[in-house]
C-alpha cells in the first residue's frame, strides 16, 4: 500500500533561496565591512552558507519538526536545504522579508566570532 503524501521536490525553491542567500550576505558583508577584500567578503559569505551552519539556524528555527523525511530526525543535509527552501519561497512573494530573514537569523551569526574581528581588521592600518 502506498500513499500519495501530495508533497513535492522542493529542489527548486532551495537552489533560488540558496542565490537569494548568497546575494543578500554579500551585500550585507560588503556594506558592514566595505574595507575588507573581496576574497575577505567571499570567506565570510561562504561560512555564512555551511551547511552546518544553516542546519543549525534551521534546527533553531524548528525546522526539525515541520520538515517531512523518510528518517526522523533530519539529517544536517535535510535541515539546511530546507531553511534554503524556506528563503526561496519567500524570496518569491515577499523579497524584502526574505532579505531581513536572512540578515536576522543567518548573518547574525557571526556575532562574536573572532574570525569576523580578524577579516575586519586585516587591511586597517595601524595608527
Amino acid at each position: 500500500v502506498t500513499a500519495d503524501s501530495g508533497l513535492e521536490d522542493q529542489t527548486a525553491l532551495a537552489e533560488a533561496g540558496a542565490r537569494a542567500m548568497e546575494e543578500v550576505l554579500g551585500a550585507w558583508v560588503r556594506e558592514a565591512l566595505p574595507r575588507l577584500p573581496q576574497q575577505g567578503v567571499e570567506a565570510v559569505v561562504g561560512y555564512l552558507l555551511e551547511e552546518e551552519l544553516l542546519a543549525d539556524v534551521g534546527f533553531h528555527l524548528g525546522l526539525r519538526e515541520l520538515v517531512l523525511t523518510p528518517c526522523y530526525p533530519p539529517s544536517r543535509e535535510e535541515l539546511a536545504v530546507s531553511l534554503r527552501a524556506v528563503v526561496g519561497a519567500l524570496a518569491a512573494t515577499q523579497r524584502a522579508r526574505a532579505e531581513q530573514l536572512v540578515v536576522d537569523v543567518v548573518a547574525s551569526q557571526l556575532q562574536g566570532k573572532v574570525l569576523l574581528c580578524a577579516l575586519e581588521h586585516a587591511n586597517y592600518p595601524e595608527k
